[in-house]
């Protein structure tokens, strides 16, 4: 299972965290926090699973081999840049500002913070890869063919959870003659036929 990172929710709804093959929806109005908390899953999600002790003795992935755990965050509201500076900013504790303003006066590149969310998460042995695909134009197939795309090797699939932002964004994969259905059938559709991660989707009502 796949925590959430926050110990309320983990402990009292989840029963320890995200399980596998399950699908897990948050709703609510504009504004209200949603790709907030969905983000913040997959940053604790990716740095869980390890004790401090495997930290310290952990034996790093090269450049070739990879991390050996990817977590998949799609998007299809927010840009990938939003979407890492998000990151970046949960990770170092920096503010928008404060990253800003290292990119106006040239102190760092958009490289030198790559390199720094990776060397962050380097010791848990995972990566966090963002997608951004334009609203309405990609469907539950979709996603399973870019999980299939990260788990070439049959033998181990590296993809641990999946988090999409958002469901009302998603098209089915096949039209239905209602909205209701059409997200009825999205939210049945087996997403994984190839990996059997954890999945969570975020709607907007």
């Amino acid at each position: 299972m796949i925590p959430s990172g926050i110990r309320e929710l983990d402990e009292e709804f989840l029963s320890g965290g995200y399980q596998p093959s399950r699908i897990y929806l948050y709703a609510g109005i504009s504004g209200v926090g949603k790709s907030i908390l969905l983000m913040n899953s997959a940053i604790r999600g990716a740095m869980s699973g390890l004790s401090p002790l495997e930290i310290a003795f952990a034996s790093f992935p090269t450049l070739s081999s990879g991390p050996q755990r990817l977590f998949l965050y799609v998007t299809l509201e927010n840009y990938v840049y939003e979407t890492w500076m998000r990151i970046y900013c949960d990770l170092t504790k920096k503010t928008k500002g404060e990253m800003l303003a290292k990119l106006r006066d040239a102190s760092v590149t958009s490289k030198d913070i790559q390199n720094e969310i990776e060397q962050i998460l380097v010791p848990y042995n995972c990566s966090i890869q963002v997608e951004y695909f334009p609203s309405n134009t990609i469907s539950p197939g979709n996603i399973a063919a870019l999980i299939q795309k990260y788990n070439r090797n049959p033998l181990h699939r590296a993809v641990k959870a999946v988090y999409v932002d958002y469901l009302d964004l998603l098209q089915p994969d096949e039209k239905g003659e209602m909205y209701r259905l059409d997200l009825g059938a999205i939210t049945s559709r087996r997403f994984f036929p190839y990996a059997r991660p954890f999945a969570m989707l975020r709607n907007e009502v």
